[in-house]
């Protein structure tokens, strides 16, 4: 089991479940408070997981917008997530913000366990929140963190995750 970071505030968790040529296997999930968030029955690409989440940690993404950090989870809900991610048949409804998509949205981290997940983050200088899901569920997830702490657990899990794999004789 590969853990980075605290489980009562924010962590990513993996287990190393089968190797089979290049593909590294396992089970995934971030924990937000002691509240477990992806699927951890899938047996999703660590390797994937691996990329995304080096790039989240190394590669800042403007998150700001004024405001956007207080509103209610709903508001925020309605304006990053509904106007990118309606469900099929619905209308469309335009962008609040520009590229709303590639500056907020965040669960493609966790491929394949992420799938029923809709996750974003916003941030300002001293702090970020992280708006998640699952859809099809009424509950709105609201975790409050200091500034770069998600992108610092990544950070320390990705290096975590490479030693497993290279303890499987295999490079990430």
């Amino acid at each position: 089991m590969i853990i980075a970071g605290n489980r009562q505030v924010f962590a990513i968790a993996a287990e190393l479940t089968d190797t089979i040529g290049c593909w590294l296997l396992g089970r995934f999930q971030f924990v937000f408070h002691g509240r477990s968030c992806g699927n951890w029955n899938d047996h999703t690409d660590l390797r994937g997981c691996h990329g995304w989440l080096k790039e989240f940690a190394a590669k800042s993404r403007n998150r700001i917008e004024p405001g956007l950090l207080m509103l209610p989870a709903a508001t925020v809900f309605d304006r990053l997530v509904t106007p990118v991610l309606a469900p099929r048949g619905e209308v469309a409804i335009s962008e609040y913000y520009i590229d709303t998509f590639s500056r907020f949205h965040i669960a493609h981290v966790g491929m394949s366990s992420f799938d029923h997940i809709f996750m974003v983050l916003i941030e300002d200088q001293e702090s970020q929140r992280c708006i998640w899901g699952e859809w099809g569920r009424a509950v709105l997830n609201d975790d409050f963190f200091p500034a770069q702490h998600m992108q610092e657990v990544a950070k320390e899990f990705s290096a975590a995750l490479e030693v497993a794999a290279s303890s499987r004789g295999m490079a990430l």
